[in-house]
């Protein structure tokens, strides 16, 4: 994540009239659907049912910027609450902690 901090635009480069600034250029690209996707498999991973929920973003703030900015756009968040969108899981977790 470290790596992604160092890359993430600084909140306060944002156009006046946009809700965050973009990774490539002054508008939206495949590269800020595919950080936040990261991003946000990390941190959904890191609060999976039946583990200690982890704040994986304490460390970053230009990313948890990023994420929270992003994932308020009106169609990603649209996206984000419907049924659509599937939960995050981990195979087989039940006999991985069988096994603890």
């Amino acid at each position: 994540m470290g790596y992604f901090e160092k890359l993430t635009p600084a909140p306060e480069t944002k156009p006046v009239d946009d809700s965050h600034a973009y990774f490539v250029g002054d508008h939206i690209t495949w590269i800020d659907f595919l950080v936040f996707d990261l991003v946000d498999t990390h941190v959904a991973l890191a609060h999976l049912d039946g583990f200690e929920s982890v704040d994986i973003l304490a460390d970053f703030p230009k990313l948890r910027a990023f994420h929270s900015g992003f994932s308020q756009r009106p169609r990603v968040a649209a996206y984000l609450n419907s049924d659509r969108r599937r939960p995050y899981s981990i195979p087989y977790l039940d006999k991985l902690k069988s096994k603890e």
